[in-house]
This record gives C-alpha cells, sequence and structure tokens, in this order.
C-alpha cells in the first residue's frame, strides 16, 4: 500500500504505474518506502497466516516459523504458496 501511495504522489510524472515500478521497486540507491524489511515481514505474515489457517494456534505458528529456520526459505515458501 506504502508503494501505490507513492506511485499516486509521483502520477504527474509516471503516469505508468509499471514504469514507476521499474524505476523506484528494488532499485540500488533509490529510497522507497517499501523497504526490504517490509518485504521480510509480509512474507512471514502470509506465512504464519497460511499456518494458522492450517490449524496451527499462533503461538505455535509464530515459534515454528522463527524457530524452524523459515528465514532461510521465506521468500521461496512466500513464491510458492501465493
Amino acid at each position: 500500500m506504502t508503494f501505490w501511495a507513492d506511485w499516486r504522489n509521483a502520477e504527474q510524472q509516471y503516469a505508468d504505474p509499471l514504469a514507476f515500478a521499474h524505476d523506484k521497486l528494488a532499485v540500488r540507491g533509490v529510497a522507497s518506502s517499501f523497504g526490504f524489511t517490509d518485504l521480510i515481514e509480509d512474507a512471514d505474515g502470509y506465512l504464519i497466516a497460511r499456518a494458522v489457517r492450517g490449524g496451527k494456534n499462533i503461538v505455535d505458528a509464530v515459534r515454528d516459523h522463527y524457530d524452524g529456520g523459515a528465514g532461510l526459505t521465506r521468500f521461496n515458501d512466500f513464491f510458492t504458496g501465493r
């Protein structure tokens, strides 16, 4: 949502949202309101929510995610599960 808001605020310069994304999203040296930690948090939140939806309680889902080494595979798991 923050990245969408960034585009809307720059819409005069970037009529095409795809061009904005190519210029601003995950580009070294370009400041963005959607940083790498935001990406990590979103991927982790998605994976934890899927575990809860699958029947785990929230405490076990969070513990299993962070103590189970999910940081090593979070982006692959996120991409595969979406």
